[in-house]
């Protein structure tokens, strides 16, 4: 489901709230995780029947792929040949700034930045987990959780390595400093960030500055919420590219009516594909969008009801987007005509606007919530902690 069927967020999802894992289970099937230590995660997988949390705890030191997660991946898919049925998620950070970059792969024949080269390096992977999998009788599902910037000037304006080397250093020396030493670095990379942008207004133009941004805070371009979406194995009669737009709450419908899981009849926004995996044609539905939790510099107390202020939908030919509580300024983008989404055309395109916010209107009033509890002290520490980790600052 939309988080605005559900209400959920990073705060209040707990291991009582119900997923299609508990219908897979319900079928008989095996569940597996691979998942970062986050509560959220964590949460997710409790009801697993097995689960591998990989630490992902500092940014300069965390596992990848190539850090033992990989190989835990590859035992992990030899052990499941006697748990058959069997489900087995896998959620990979190596794609997170700061790169962990193996120095193999940082020559210039694997992409021409540190992120082609690091999915390059993804892609060596998933060849090895494949060499341990059964496509004849096993499904694969590719996608991501969201895309990301990649600046323009190869650097992040906020980095500044030097000094994030020399508090790496004082931590190890002085341990009881850190927590002060990570707020002065969020305060210096602040002020580093406003003083080099100051100087690269002038130098690039809007498209390319916007390469600077950070993800997640206020905006929803396509650089951000286009994503891959892969299936192949098992069911995937066909070799077909779509242009089609599909959605992530399409997924799992998909995967439900593709192995045939028996228990269909629960709630949901999204739908299967398999028609068009047939080379049906389907009705076009639109995709809901938001923008998540933003926490700033943490001046304040994270809210656990705190939700992305900008909501919208996107269609294959429209964006439209507003104010989560303000309906009189919207955006509006021509995704054919303006496939960098730099031009506002709302103003001039009122019945436009008029019937997108109509189906937006519906998605928010179809349903109601309950209102999640204060965090303790603990639980706002762990939610700071996950937003600045997962690159909402």
């Amino acid at each position: 489901m939309f988080p605005i069927t559900t209400g959920l967020t990073h705060f209040n999802f707990s291991s009582n709230t119900k997923t299609y894992f508990d219908y897979f289970k319900h079928d008989g099937y095996y569940l597996c995780g691979c998942f970062p230590d986050h509560d959220f995660f964590i949460n997710l997988a409790s009801n697993l029947d097995e689960n591998y949390a990989y630490i992902y705890n500092k940014l300069e030191s965390w596992k990848n792929l190539s850090g033992g997660i990989g190989n835990s991946i590859i035992e992990k898919l030899k052990s499941l040949k006697q748990h058959e049925p069997w489900l087995f998620v896998i959620h990979i950070m190596d794609l997170h700034n700061l790169f962990a970059l193996p120095e193999d792969f940082r020559n210039n024949e694997f992409g021409e930045n540190d992120y082609d080269k690091m999915l390059s390096f993804i892609d060596v992977w998933i060849g090895k987990f494949l060499k341990e999998i059964n496509l004849k009788n096993t499904l694969i599902v590719i996608s991501s959780d969201h895309g990301s910037y990649i600046p323009v000037t190869g650097k992040i304006p906020s980095e500044i390595p030097t000094i994030q080397k020399i508090m790496k250093k004082g931590k190890k020396i002085v341990p009881s400093l850190e927590p002060v030493g990570v707020k002065m670095l969020l305060l210096m990379r602040k002020a580093t960030r406003e003083v080099r942008m100051h100087k690269l207004k002038k130098e690039l133009s809007e498209y390319e500055l916007r390469s600077l941004n950070n993800r997640g805070k206020s905006e929803l371009f396509e650089e951000t919420i286009r994503v891959p979406l892969i299936f192949a194995g098992y069911g995937i009669k066909n070799h077909l590219i779509f242009d089609n737009l599909v959605r992530h709450v399409d997924i799992f419908p998909t995967i439900s009516e593709i192995v045939n899981l028996q228990n269909k009849n629960h709630q949901k926004d999204g739908r299967s594909l398999v028609p068009l995996l047939n080379n049906d044609k389907m009705d076009e539905l639109p995709a809901y969008i938001e923008t998540g939790v933003s926490a700033g510099d943490f001046s304040e107390k994270i809210n656990p009801q705190s939700v992305g202020q900008i909501i919208g939908l996107r269609t294959s030919r429209y964006k439209y987007l507003r104010s989560r509580e303000n309906t009189t300024e919207s955006i509006l983008f021509d995704l054919k005509n303006d496939p960098k989404e730099l031009t506002n055309i709302a103003e001039e395109n009122q019945q436009i606007v008029k019937e997108l916010e109509k189906k937006l209107s519906n998605l928010i009033t179809a349903t109601k919530h309950a209102k999640p509890d204060d965090l303790t002290e603990e639980e706002q520490r762990k939610a700071e902690e996950l937003l600045k980790k997962l690159g909402y600052i």
